[in-house]
């Protein structure tokens, strides 16, 4: 007989492929948001820029490249993080700040050499020492650096935290604080139950008796915001108190036209819940009756 803390040995074990088993309709849907990705970059992330130089505000980049807003503080839910080694030959501050590196690696494992094509272990290469330091200090050659991608609250944009040359105490700090900020999202995730999450509209049925199922199109539900999007269409943000089978949502910078797209006829709407479970969920206003199903 078995002990009882033994592992038990599996004789065979099967692979699945990723989308194996999907709905074929939602296979083809998320083959089309695939596609819509672009083939070189793939999802373009904002780039929001530490304060330095004595400065005491981040740079948040808007629509545009040359968008940029200054803000002392930043909220957010960490996406993913990964360490980033960069090499320069020249001093940073030599002119150059914007000159790429000669060697670079974006896992903190293995470096480019841009120049040559050469691919070296960071462990082990001679840049990557304590004590290699140009400016004769105790520090390395290669700067040791780390990326996190974050989203904020109520904006669907995907924000990239520019890279931040760091010691290794340093480096703990902010992995302690990731995982404490990751660890307190994911709690907080459950909050509203069934209703957080993405639901795709089925069919929106108005008082009028007209009917409506507009494609692609989806309300996301986290917390106490909500954002609408549409693959083509405006994509909104709003905030929500959710109390019993009631949900109460403003839209404070709302176009009531944009939003007549969604099943909702103006920048405050109160829904009822008439059904809910993980996988399907309708809405009921003044306006309109809202079919939905977890995507």
């Amino acid at each position: 007989m078995a002990k009882k803390n033994e592992l038990a040995v599996l004789d065979t074990f099967k692979l699945t492929k990723p989308f194996e088993g999907m709905d074929p309709e939602l296979l083809e849907e998320l083959e089309d948001e695939l596609a819509d990705l672009d083939e070189e970059s793939g999802i373009t992330c904002r780039r929001i820029k530490m304060p330095s130089g004595g400065a005491l505000a981040f740079e948040v980049q808007g629509e545009d490249e040359d968008d940029v807003e200054y803000v002392k503080e930043i909220q957010g839910v960490i996406l993913y993080t990964h360490r980033v080694n960069g090499y320069w030959s020249k001093p940073l501050g030599n002119g150059e700040g914007g000159a790429a590196p000669e060697c670079s690696s974006m896992d903190g494992k293995t470096g480019v050499n841009l120049t040559t094509g050469e691919c070296v272990s960071c462990d082990t290469c001679p840049l990557n020492q304590y004590g290699t330091d140009p400016k004769g200090g105790a520090g390395k050659a290669c700067k040791n650096m780390r990326r996190i991608y974050l989203m904020e609250s109520g904006d669907p944009n995907c924000y990239l935290l520019n890279r931040m040359a760091m010691r290794y105490k340093l480096i703990q700090l902010v992995m302690a604080m990731v995982m404490t900020v990751v660890l307190s999202g994911c709690a907080k995730r459950s909050i509203n139950g069934d209703l957080d999450g993405q639901w795709q509209i089925m069919k929106i049925e108005y008082t009028d008796g007209s009917v409506a199922t507009p494609e692609r199109t989806y309300y996301c539900f986290f917390l106490h915001t909500i954002n609408l999007r549409s693959v083509g269409g405006p994509s909104i943000a709003g905030n929500f108190t959710y109390k019993g089978d009631d949900i109460k949502i403003e839209f404070p910078n709302g176009n009531v036209e944009n939003l007549k797209l969604y099943g909702i006829n103006g920048t405050a709407v109160d829904f009822k819940i008439r059904a809910l479970s993980s996988s399907k969920m309708t809405l009921q206003s003044d306006y309109a009756i809202i079919d939905f199903r977890k995507f």
